[in-house]
């Protein structure tokens, strides 16, 4: 489990590492009347919220009721001025990075209770026992709310009591895409305390665990005319819902792309520039690929319609081959002769 303190720019923390990054959870900081710190950083990747301090402005008052009480390491001082030093061993200081520990601490007391619970599971806990702030729900100053470690023990004290499985997921389509892709959707299920994910099978294999906000699936790299089994499960923290179920055979596809129409190149000293007009499918139309003199020299997407060649020689003769593909690697080509 990664805790990341959001940051102290009064910013959107899009672009502050570590707390953008998806698997992070960002703290924000709130101030002693349960507002958003002055100075905490805000924004989508926001996760959550706890007290990191307050005012912006220091004396002694502000010094013991605004900031926040940490341990110190010895000879140190954040500031600089030794004003916030308290005793020998503790400091008062505010900021993101305040309010971080807070959750860690918490997330602590969970897994001391249940140390086998994974990070999701803490998360879950986290978030659903968190105090609701601002906006009602998630919001991008509070995030999911502002910890409580009262009610966090108690809901991970009943979570490890529960015996209540979610409700199974329903409305279980399954699309083929292509030949070789299969995109699952359904309906979320609900639980008496939470539901921590979904968990996708194939052909009876756990294929993948997904958060419960993600209601779909694409199962990529299949073999084409093939039956696949699915099967979709909800779970908390201790059980495994009924399973949704629903079969799909994969399309054959033995038809290839048209070829690429209009190929034209212009020669220069240091390189020759390629381009193209798209090719059609009667499925999926996966990408290009160039060949200069039979040799394959580039791999592009279906939306790329140009290629530079710099690996080349003047007063040298090219044959390039431009060759559109699908998901079943059959092609449809076009070729031409270029000198430099």
């Amino acid at each position: 489990m990664f805790i990341a303190a959001a940051g102290n720019d009064n910013v959107d923390l899009f672009y502050d590492y570590p707390g953008n990054l998806d698997n992070a959870i960002a703290v924000a900081s709130t101030d002693q009347d349960d507002l958003k710190s002055d100075f905490s950083n805000w924004g989508d990747k926001l996760d959550i919220s706890a007290p990191g301090g307050g005012s912006t402005v220091w004396s002694d008052t502000e010094k013991t009721y605004i900031n926040i009480l940490s341990t110190r390491a010895q000879g140190t001082d954040m500031y600089g001025d030794g004003e916030k030093i308290v005793g020998e061993k503790y400091y008062r200081a505010r900021g993101t990075s305040m309010a971080a520990p807070h959750v860690s601490g918490i997330a602590s007391l969970i897994y001391a209770l249940k140390p086998a619970f994974s990070s999701r599971i803490v998360e879950k806990i986290l978030y659903n026992s968190a105090d609701d702030l601002g906006t009602t729900g998630w919001d991008k100053y509070f995030g999911n709310g502002r910890v409580n470690a009262r009610k966090a023990v108690k809901l991970t004290k009943n979570a490890i009591a529960d015996t209540t499985a979610p409700t199974q997921p329903t409305k279980l389509t399954a699309k083929a895409i292509h030949t070789r892709q299969v995109n699952l959707s359904w309906t979320k299920s609900t639980d008496n305390l939470f539901v921590v994910g979904y968990k996708i099978y194939r052909n009876g294999i756990e294929i993948a665990d997904v958060t419960d906000s993600q209601l779909t699936y694409s199962d990529i790299s299949l073999t084409q005319g093939t039956l696949y089994k699915y099967q979709v499960k909800a779970y908390d923290a201790n059980s495994l819902s009924k399973a949704a179920n629903i079969r799909i055979t994969t399309p054959t596809d033995n038809i290839p792309p048209t070829a690429p129409s209009n190929l034209s190149g212009l020669a220069f000293s240091d390189r020759n520039e390629l381009k193209w007009q798209p090719a059609t499918d009667n499925l999926y139309l996966a990408g290009y690929k160039v060949y200069r003199d039979g040799i394959e020299i580039a791999d592009l997407s279906s939306s790329v319609l140009n290629y530079i060649d710099y690996q080349v020689n003047s007063g040298s003769k090219y044959l390039y081959t431009i060759r559109a593909y699908d998901q079943s690697q059959v092609v449809g080509e076009i070729t031409i002769m270029m000198v430099i």
